[in-house]
């Protein structure tokens, strides 16, 4: 049985989730979704992209997409994964995961 995350680290990530702008990754036409990166966030902003990176790395759960096995956290209706310092996500019905 998984860990569930503290409450406030949850609210702090959903915060910063719905605050802010995110970048579709046009270099990924097979796999669209949108990121943000940590050298572009400052105070809260910042604050919250390593809240929401805990509950990838500490929370989140291996799920396979085309043979390789990333660490990702389902946050309401998206998932999310990191390949720091980057943050990626895409909604949960499209990720196409394997499991």
């Amino acid at each position: 049985m998984t860990q569930e995350p503290p409450p406030e680290l949850v609210e702090q990530a959903r915060g910063f989730v719905a605050r802010k702008e995110w970048i579709f990754a046009k270099t990924m036409p097979d796999n669209p979704h949108h990121y943000l990166v940590l050298f572009h966030q400052s105070g809260e902003d910042r604050d919250g992209f390593l809240a929401l990176q805990e509950l990838i790395m500490r929370y989140g759960r291996k799920r396979r997409w085309h043979g390789t096995l990333w660490r990702s956290y389902t946050l309401d209706d998206h998932d999310y994964w990191t390949i720091p310092p980057v943050i990626n996500r895409k909604l949960s019905a499209e990720a196409g995961w394997e499991d």
